[in-house]
């Protein structure tokens, strides 16, 4: 009687559009939602296996993008549509009182360089609120995220935090094999990011750069160009995006479950995406790097992940 009771009152609260556990929409695969105001955007990406950096045959890669091997992104997971702007840092700043870097590197005399005073907030170009904030070390990057987690409660396996080297390229790729997510074109990098271009150029004779027009000689606003198939903005390009791995030269003894790889000298972590500042070739969805967590750049932010577990 009471089996039959339960079974009839979960028919009554469906039926009334209440939902269970198992129906929340932040466990349901390409929902989005904004825990908060100042909070990012997220999508639900699905679990799902890939292969993971680029064959030896692909042009211009490099040995650290090897060997090839499958990872298996075992649950779904949250990832930010949008790369953490300058608006959203802003107010992180406000209400913790954090301070401003020292020292940013920032185009100035003929060259990207070192220069004091320098920080997110003064990079030596406009940027809207919109634009992604750079400037941002691990640490401060790290403090971010405990102030975000710590506004919303959020303790245990539910929290924000950076994507792991393996959800990021699984998330760029949304399925893709080729290249870049968008195809094998590299001249075509000017239509889907904000790279080193004939905008910036005219700015910066110093670079070097693609022949193609993007319209931007600094960053752009996140959102500027077209999405990758998981719905994803700036993946390519605009700003390197921190990630949680610690750094090493090949993928030899990676981890093939999608989980960060924090093994090592961890002085270092990896980088991913390519920049406002790089040509094409750096903005290919197996291209990574690495930096040192002191490292300010006016090429270097952040998107947040989220376990949904």
């Amino acid at each position: 009687m009471i089996i039959r009771f339960l079974a009839v009152l979960a028919l009554v609260l469906v039926s009334a559009g209440c939902r269970g556990p198992a129906d929340d929409p932040h466990k349901s695969v390409g929902a989005k939602f904004q825990d908060c105001p100042d909070c990012s955007q997220m999508v639900v990406l699905p679990a799902g296996s890939f292969v993971m950096g680029s064959p030896e045959t692909e042009e211009l890669r490099s040995s650290q993008e090897g060997p090839q091997h499958r990872v298996t992104i075992p649950h779904p997971f949250a990832m930010a549509i949008y790369d953490v702007t300058r608006d959203q840092y802003a107010a992180f700043v406000r209400d913790t009182r954090r301070p401003a870097g020292k020292s940013c590197i920032i185009f100035q005399d003929g060259g990207a360089k070192k220069t004091d005073g320098a920080d997110w907030s003064s990079l030596g170009f406009p940027q809207t609120g919109r634009d992604p904030v750079l400037c941002v070390d691990w640490e401060d990057v790290h403090a971010y995220i405990a102030w975000l987690n710590a506004k919303l409660g959020r303790t245990g396996a539910r929290r924000y935090r950076l994507p792991t080297e393996a959800e990021w390229e699984y998330a760029d790729r949304a399925g893709t094999t080729t290249r870049f997510y968008w195809g094998d074109s590299a001249e075509a990098a000017c239509q889907y990011g904000n790279t080193a271009d004939e905008a910036a150029k005219k700015a910066y004779p110093f670079l070097k750069t693609v022949d193609c027009n993007d319209g931007f000689a600094g960053s752009s606003p996140v959102g500027s160009f077209p999405p990758n198939g998981f719905g994803l903005y700036d993946m390519a390009g605009d700003v390197f995006q921190w990630i949680e791995d610690c750094y090493h030269p090949s993928y030899d003894g990676a981890p093939s479950d999608g989980s960060a790889w924090m093994t090592g000298e961890c002085a270092e972590h990896v980088i991913r995406g390519g920049s406002l500042g790089h040509v094409p070739r750096l903005l290919r969805s197996a291209y990574r790097f690495k930096d040192p967590v002191e490292h300010q750049s006016v090429f270097l932010g952040f998107r947040l992940a989220e376990s949904l577990e």
